[in-house]
């Protein structure tokens, strides 16, 4: 039977790529993970199997999802009133889609059959249970991931910015969006990893930010998102 989604511009979605095994993502077993945030610890939770996005979703995997449904996407509004070189513009295919809408990033992963992740599940691919500081280990490498930089980097430019269960693009260049959680009574969305223009504290397994649910539509230039199958905690 085909699925169709609902998007934010009133169309139906119908079709994607399904649920068939995906060659771009890691595979996570179910595990107790212990979920750190910079006000300390939140309580262990046990959470998977799943599998999630090795790379954060690209302008030219958007693109194929804007060809069969016609949802363009939503590029974050304008932030420096009369400074028009600021205004946003489309990246080249091979870097991550910067969304300015967190609607857009459900409906894109219901079309593939996903969802977005919860900030456990992030938090357990990225950081893993060994009580690291930073995706890749406890100490920071100058280099090893596009933060405090210049512009947003292509998928795959600094190939050490690689987490504890093997993700890509977890400690810099852009944030991931990840799912509300709302069987904890919290409505919110959840950021994580560092930005290619954050400093570095951004980038530690214990940072956070947190988008208020009612607010749907944000200010940013680098919020990307990657998609998970899998059970999750409803």
């Amino acid at each position: 039977m085909r699925r169709c989604w609902l998007l934010t511009s009133l169309s139906l979605a119908c079709g994607g790529p399904g649920t068939e095994a995906d060659p771009g993502a890691i595979r996570i077993p179910a595990t107790t993970v212990t979920v750190l945030h910079d006000a300390g610890r939140l309580e262990d939770q046990l959470i998977g199997p799943f599998s999630i996005d090795r790379d954060p979703v690209t302008v030219a995997e958007f693109a194929a999802f804007t060809a069969e449904t016609g949802e363009l996407l939503s590029y974050p509004p304008f932030l420096v009133p009369g400074r028009p070189e600021l205004e946003p513009t489309p990246a080249p295919d091979d870097h991550p889609a910067i969304i300015g809408d967190v609607a857009q990033a459900e409906v894109y992963c219901r079309w593939r059959g996903a969802r977005l992740p919860t900030e456990a599940e992030w938090f357990l691919a990225a950081c893993g249970t060994d009580g690291r500081t930073y995706p890749w280990g406890m100490d920071w490498e100058p280099g090893r991931a596009n933060v405090d930089g210049t512009e947003l980097a292509p998928i795959g430019a600094h190939p050490g910015d690689v987490g504890a269960g093997g993700l890509r693009g977890v400690t810099g260049n852009a944030l991931d969006l990840l799912r509300r959680d709302h069987s904890r009574g919290d409505p919110r969305y959840v950021l994580r990893g560092g930005g290619w223009d954050m400093i570095q504290v951004a980038s530690r397994c214990d940072a956070r930010m947190v988008l208020d649910d009612v607010h749907h539509e944000f200010g940013g230039r680098q919020i990307g998102f990657r998609c998970v199958r899998g059970p999750a905690e409803e």
